[in-house]
């Protein structure tokens, strides 16, 4: 029987395109189609038509640092669609490395590839005098597509 060897969910190293920083949440791929259906008019039968395919929101989370955080600031308040022939194109590159800590990172395996992210919400400051919580930076987004490697 083959060994099944999982990776926890700690163990993935997110990047953007352009950006010297890592996240610290990825929210996932959640890749879905439209469905309808439809009747033949002939049989008792409903069939199943699948339509488009479109990926859900994507959220990225990590701990705000003030020095450094200005180019997620600047990304989000100058980002506007690059215009060219390929979609992929307008927006930004995801990378998220699955990767094996000891004592640095060491990949394992491709990376999934996230395509044309374009940012559409960011959060940023929530302050409370009574917490020692840390400070997290938010970054919302859609993309147009995703691969393996």
């Amino acid at each position: 029987m083959p060994r099944i060897n999982p990776i926890a969910k700690n163990q993935f190293l997110v990047t953007m395109q352009d950006l010297t920083c890592y996240f610290e949440t990825f929210s996932g791929i959640d890749d879905s189609t439209q469905t309808s259906e439809y009747s033949d008019g002939f049989s008792n039968r409903i069939y199943p038509l699948l339509g488009p395919r479109s990926i859900a929101e994507i959220g990225l989370t990590k701990a705000y640092e003030p020095e450094t955080d200005d180019q997620i600031i600047n990304l989000w308040k100058n980002f506007r669609l690059r215009r060219g022939q390929d979609v992929n194109a307008r927006g930004y590159t995801l990378t998220i490395q699955p990767v094996e800590y000891a004592p640095d990172p060491v990949n394992i395996g491709a990376p999934f590839i996230v395509y044309g992210f374009m940012p559409t919400k960011f959060t940023l400051i929530e302050a409370d005098k009574k917490s020692q919580d840390v400070s997290m930076l938010t970054l919302a987004g859609r993309a147009n597509d995703w691969s393996r490697g």
